[in-house]
């Protein structure tokens, strides 16, 4: 009985940081997009081009540009960037690949819909069920699944883009992860130990 008080406890906690973090995540992300969209400005005849940023480093040595000067030395002295904003064109798959992101983030929805209702089971003191097991695998492969699919897309974007763009003196950056990988599969792990739990009960019940 006390075990499974403490279960709804931490189920309780569960839901009420997955709410926080979801809102907290929701909220910038909404406004960095909406931002980031009105920024993003389609130049006048040409159809999908966009301003976007690059990060990049310098492979020589800065030049002395006449827009630079130090006035402790009262003279020009040479920088270098680490970030770009310049135009670029998206390629002709953009469209489908937006297609199958809004697909897949339908399904990720649902995912989070599904873990909801694993709490609320939790709550109800309805914790080791293969519904469960269910709720929470359709949970962590949704969410897999799109980010998957947004990273994939992200790298060949950035590899097109980046192919386009000749800096000299400098190189683009290389591509790196946007997801949290490793917390996804340790979760898939748990999330499977725990789908073998409950197999483990359902036999261990059958052989009482």
């Amino acid at each position: 009985m006390k075990k499974m008080r403490a279960i709804k406890i931490l189920a309780i906690l569960v839901f009420v940081m997955f709410m926080v973090t979801a809102l907290k995540d929701a909220v910038p992300g909404l406004v960095d997009g909406w931002n980031e969209a009105g920024d993003s400005q389609e130049y006048v005849g040409e159809k999908g081009t966009y301003m976007t940023d690059f990060s990049v480093k310098a492979v020589s040595k800065p030049v002395v540009e006449d827009s630079l000067v130090n006035k402790a030395f009262d003279k020009k002295v040479p920088y270098f960037v680490t970030n770009i904003r310049t135009a670029v064109k998206t390629p002709s798959w953009y469209m489908i690949y937006q297609c199958g992101s809004a697909l897949l983030g339908l399904l990720c929805i649902y995912g989070f819909y599904c873990m909801a209702r694993v709490v609320f089971s939790a709550i109800r003191s309805n914790v080791f069920t293969r519904k469960n097991v269910k709720r929470m695998r359709l949970f962590i492969y949704s969410v897999i699944s799109f980010g998957g699919w947004l990273e994939g897309g992200y790298y060949f974007l950035y590899r097109d883009w980046t192919s386009q763009l000749l800096l000299k003196g400098y190189e683009m950056e290389s591509y790196s992860m946007k997801y949290p990988w490793l917390t996804f599969f340790i979760l898939a792990l748990f999330i499977e130990i725990f789908a073998v739990g409950v197999k483990l009960k359902e036999e261990q019940e059958l052989t009482i």
